[in-house]
């Protein structure tokens, strides 16, 4: 009979760190201890308790596939916030993407269609229009 030792990498935020900056991430990073790192990873569930080594603040598309990049180069877990909602994906000791700073609004009148950035709340993006808003339209 053989014996097959299995060995599990502990990652650090530390090391999350450095992966979100070497793959060109260059928003804002929370880590446990920082002011904002308790607020940014809350839910509106409050049931929902979330621990992931970082907060990551995205400010463009780059930052996002940095952080998938990030994710997938230490295999730990990937969730995203977009606005106001929260995340239900647990991110414990992963990456809690933060998409809020992402909040542009593009419209072509002519071909009739919207770009709208995945932080944009749909307040800002139903402006002007007769779209329904439903019950919270500042999420």
């Amino acid at each position: 009979m053989t014996t097959q030792a299995i060995y599990t990498a502990v990652v650090s935020g530390d090391d999350v760190v450095g992966g979100l900056l070497g793959a060109g991430f260059n928003g804002e990073i929370h880590r446990p201890g920082d002011a904002q790192y308790d607020v940014l990873r809350q839910s509106v569930v409050p049931t929902f308790d979330s621990r992931p080594l970082v907060v990551a603040e995205a400010q463009s598309r780059s930052d996002v596939q940095a952080a998938v990049r990030a994710a997938a180069q230490y295999g730990v877990p990937l969730a995203v916030q977009a606005t106001g909602h929260g995340t239900r994906v647990p991110a414990d000791g992963g990456i809690l993407l933060m998409t809020s700073q992402m909040t542009s609004v593009l419209v072509d009148p002519q071909r009739k269609i919207a770009k709208v950035g995945p932080g944009t709340r749909w307040v800002a993006a139903s402006a002007g229009s007769p779209a329904s808003t439903g019950s919270r339209p500042t999420a």
